[in-house]
């Protein structure tokens, strides 16, 4: 395949024509993304060209197929990534009652993944069954989807996976186990809904839904509870932010300390994508997912 015998020298070039390509075959989507950001965004934007923030962010979806295309190959995709805030984590370890990570979706899916696992920090990786697999055809479930998956594991300890029928017993069982035995860095994607357990919270102008899972495990097992993302800085370049802790008091009663973290994570990611708009990867596909509602903008279908 092209990406085994294309240099990675050429990415640049390579991602910088096939986004030139693309936004002449579907005329007016960059201007589309731009025109949600501004609305989402209001007074907050400054007077940062979000066009060129939505064409970044269009970019950055397109290298991200290319990055999953180089893995197919032993040498596999070469990103140049810094960690900042790696010390919390250390901190977390030396506590030992383990660490999650609380995603938001920001930059290449690869990231995080690749930034740390190159830092020294293999992650135990929450998914679901369908993660990569675009249906329940035989076909996306059997072949596309492990594929996808097996793309990310070379930078994983472990990948902890919740079945298609959505149950999460053993699951929990396992995530509570490494956190609490064995001290582990697990890592959970915060902004997806999962099953019915999920909480609204105010979002910009509108409400979104946040699954719970990850404060849950923080507060039954006393494990640091680290928001984090990364910033898009050029084609190949990235830069993976590990936030301060979630400061929801331990005190309070489970239910009431996982309102309080998912408001919290909530507010810092919209702090964050307000300084980053073109590294959030879920423009579009945060409202079509319907984890949006209540005076959010209309889901835009060519995103």
């Amino acid at each position: 395949m092209p990406s085994a015998v294309i240099p990675s020298r050429f990415d640049p070039w390579l991602i910088d024509h096939l986004t030139q390509l693309a936004l002449r075959l579907r005329p007016g989507k960059v201007e589309r993304l731009a025109s949600r950001m501004s609305q989402t965004l209001g007074t907050r934007r400054g007077d940062r060209d979000l066009t060129e923030q939505a064409r970044g962010q269009y970019q950055m979806m397109l290298e991200d197929a290319w990055a999953r295309a180089r893995n197919l190959h032993a040498r596999g995709w070469e990103p140049k990534t810094t960690v900042v805030g790696l010390e919390r984590i250390r901190e977390a370890q030396a506590a030992g009652a383990g660490t999650i990570l609380w995603g938001m979706s920001f930059g290449n899916t690869l990231i995080v993944k690749i930034g740390l696992w190159r830092a020294g920090v293999p992650l135990v990786h929450l998914s679901m069954a369908t993660h990569g697999a675009s249906s329940e055809a035989w076909i996306a479930r059997k072949v596309l989807g492990p594929l996808y998956r097996r793309m990310e594991n070379r930078y994983l300890r472990e990948r902890v996976v919740i079945p298609w029928d959505g149950s999460t017993g053993v699951v929990m069982k396992t995530l509570l186990q490494r956190l609490s035995r064995d001290n582990a860095v697990v890592s959970i994607i915060g902004d997806v809904r999962r099953g019915t357990r999920n909480i609204a919270t105010p979002f910009f102008d509108a409400q979104a839904q946040f699954a719970v899972g990850s404060p849950s495990l923080a507060w039954k097992t006393g494990a640091a509870l680290l928001p984090v993302y990364s910033v898009r800085e050029g084609t190949g370049r990235y830069r993976i932010v590990i936030d301060e802790p979630i400061g929801a008091d331990r005190q309070l009663d489970r239910k009431e300390y996982v309102l309080r973290a998912v408001e919290e994570f909530s507010t810092r990611m919209q702090a964050a994508i307000v300084r980053h708009p073109g590294s959030w990867s879920e423009w579009g596909r945060f409202w079509a997912r319907g984890l949006i509602y209540r005076d959010a903008p209309k889901a835009d279908s060519s995103s």
